[in-house]
């Protein structure tokens, strides 16, 4: 019976694979596309390097995933939308593995676009309007050129959703002789115009400003970062310091930005608050930039989380709705968190983790409350006993169903920021699904009325 259920499930899989497959648009070199196109090993590297196709939006997946399949008719529908503007491919990880392994996919789906064949992880939101903002940004001159400091600072607050550019200036510049820097400037403004703002300062009397060649980092209402001694920076080098530097000083968390941001290599710093309160909120960011200002600490990268928009996924961290707003230090790749809803001050809160009396803990499972995550945490609660527990219970399975066993078809591409980001997403895409039929239900009622 487990054997007869084993090869159904295989012969759905594979169902599901032959009719991704027969639904594809063939990829055809020098023709700007109108449907989503099925990429593989051989046509991967032509397509992303096709003049015809220099912007590709890349969904790589599985077919059996959930989140991937609520996708496909996004895309489908905005493909001819963006004809000539935005190629959209998607690679079916569980036939083309080695093209997934090349470009470290460790969930589904894994999201990233391509320019003139340079591939980046795709920083915006999955949904319609996202994609489609996203294309149109893409399409835009990569460098805003801004006559004046104080244009630049207005098109930071008007122009830009977190507030955030990248200023270059360079006095020996010009159209006609194009200085070295401004070269390099405009190379990684290409490659990096999806996630940043850039801008070039050319005044009307180049003789008033007295400076150097520089890049500013501006950030609305906070203290101005410089990159000097640009004239031998390197594409390379411009784009780490971008990377680094490319975020506000306090983030608005969510499920789009919680992945680039826990993958930076620095622990998050959090407020949990109700966003909804945009005095709570208000204040609580004047409290951590005047942390961040004084103590110019660069361990962590802060923001802020919905306390009530996140309560599901906030409870593996002992993280109670009624006990908002507080702060909470989590370490992405390691599941570490320190977390102790005493603490309404970031200065003190921060002295106590570094002086060791906030102790850590680790994150054992999303959503603590179910039985899976009440066995681990018992699990590890008790180790190292329970590890001769496991043994025997592990050895008694084997013994029973060895000869059902079958692959997780995973293949164990899921990481523990993949977990943790799934449950984000879920949240989210529960509320889309929602709207979603809301709009069908008012839609239907009013050609009933009609």
């Amino acid at each position: 019976m487990t054997i007869l259920l084993s090869n159904k499930c295989y012969l759905f899989a594979g169902l599901l694979s032959w009719l991704s497959v027969t639904s594809r648009a063939a990829y055809t070199p020098g023709t700007p596309h109108d449907a989503v196109v099925q990429l593989d090993k051989n046509s991967f590297p032509e397509a992303i390097n096709d003049p015809a196709n220099p912007l590709w939006f890349l969904k790589f997946y599985a077919p059996w995933c959930g989140h991937c399949k609520r996708m496909a008719p996004v895309l489908d529908r905005i493909a001819p939308k963006l004809q000539g503007q935005m190629a959209i491919g998607k690679i079916d990880c569980t036939s083309q593995t080695a093209l997934c392994k090349q470009f470290k996919v460790r969930g589904y789906p894994t999201l990233k676009y391509s320019v003139d064949g340079d591939i980046n992880d795709y920083p915006a939101g999955r949904d319609e309007a996202s994609i489609l903002g996203f294309a149109s940004k893409m399409s835009a001159p990569s460098i805003v050129t801004v006559g004046s400091y104080d244009e630049a600072m207005e098109y930071a607050k008007s122009e830009t959703e977190e507030g955030v550019i990248f200023l270059g200036f360079d006095p020996s510049h010009s159209e006609a002789a194009p200085s070295a820097f401004y070269q390099v400037f405009s190379q990684v403004a290409r490659r990096k115009q999806a996630s940043g703002h850039f801008l070039w300062l050319k005044p009307s009397d180049p003789d008033s400003i007295k400076s150097a060649a520089v890049v500013k980092r501006i950030e609305v209402d906070t203290k101005v970062r410089y990159l000097e001694d640009v004239e031998s920076l390197t594409p390379e080098a411009l784009g780490e310091w971008f990377e680094e530097q490319n975020l506000p000083l306090v983030s608005i968390l969510g499920a789009n930005n919680f992945q680039k941001i826990g993958r930076k290599g620095r622990p998050l710093a959090m407020a949990i608050a109700h966003t909804e309160d945009a005095e709570q909120i208000k204040a609580l960011k004047e409290h951590m930039l005047n942390y961040i200002t004084a103590t110019d600490d660069e361990k962590y990268y802060y923001g802020i989380l919905d306390g009530k928009k996140f309560n599901k996924f906030l409870e593996q961290f002992n993280v109670k709705e009624e006990n908002v707003p507080q702060f909470l230090v989590f370490d992405v790749p390691s599941k570490t968190y320190w977390q102790n809803e005493t603490y309404t001050n970031l200065f003190e809160f921060m002295k106590a983790i570094e002086n060791g009396e906030l102790p850590s803990s680790m994150v054992t499972k999303s959503g603590g409350n179910g039985v899976l995550a009440k066995i681990e945490h018992y699990f590890v609660k008790f180790f190292p006993y329970s590890v001769v527990v496991l043994l025997l219970i592990v050895i008694v399975f084997m013994w029973l169903i060895i000869p059902a066993y079958e692959e997780d078809p995973d293949g164990g591409n899921h990481s523990a920021l993949d977990d943790i980001l799934e449950d984000m997403q879920g949240v989210e895409g529960e509320k889309q699904e929602a709207e979603e039929a809301e709009k069908t239900k008012e839609v239907a009622e009013s050609k009933k009325d009609k």
